[in-house]
């Protein structure tokens, strides 16, 4: 026995094209979902991202960092004073007054907030019989200096100290900053302490 078909072809194309358009709903649907998911997920990154930088940015205004760089520039001037310390010893004689161990009880005997540019050292006799050393650099106060130079005064091979200083206006990172700028000469007595020549 053979199935007839009585249902007429109208009626089967418009179940056909229902169920056509139902199918591409659901495809629609799911290509709707996943172009957002594409959209969506670049943009939730680019925004971690974004509060990521912005929190970079507050930490790096954070003070601690300023504490940092100051550090750095600290070492920095250390640096160039160690630079300048071994192009001085280079250049001692051993009939010099400013011997190595010289040299180490006057850097040894540097406070913290003041550094030392430049060191002369004379042999020539003024101010009666005694040569001399001239200290020349920079310091956060008067008291740091004259703080320092006291204690040089009290070394048993300096038989006089004479303290110059003038106060500098520096530009530091937009703010304007004082420092005293100091010359201190110091007389040496040859015969007393740790300037023979005998120390190398």
């Amino acid at each position: 026995m053979k199935d007839i078909n009585l249902i007429p072809q109208e009626y089967i194309l418009i179940e056909k094209r229902k169920k056509f358009g139902f199918f591409m709903i659901i495809v629609g649907i799911f290509a709707i979902a996943v172009l957002a998911v594409l959209i969506t997920t670049p943009m939730r990154i680019i925004n971690e991202k974004k509060q990521t930088l912005a929190q970079l940015n507050a930490e790096l205004k954070d003070p601690k960092y300023n504490t940092i760089d100051e550090l750095k520039k600290e070492l920095s001037q250390k640096q160039d004073e160690k630079v300048l310390l071994n192009n001085l010893l280079e250049q001692v004689d051993y009939n010099t007054i400013a011997s190595r161990t010289t040299l180490d009880i006057l850097t040894g005997h540097l406070p913290p907030g003041m550094h030392i540019s430049e060191i002369q050292v004379s042999n020539e006799k003024i101010q009666g019989d005694y040569p001399y050393i001239r200290i020349f650099g920079a310091a956060n106060d008067f008291r740091t200096v004259s703080d320092y130079a006291g204690q040089l005064m009290n070394l048993p091979f300096i038989r006089d100290t004479v303290i110059n200083t003038q106060t500098e206006t520096i530009a530091d990172k937009g703010y304007y900053v004082k420092q005293i700028e100091y010359d201190i000469t110091l007389y040496v007595d040859k015969t007393k302490g740790s300037v023979s020549q005998d120390e190398e």
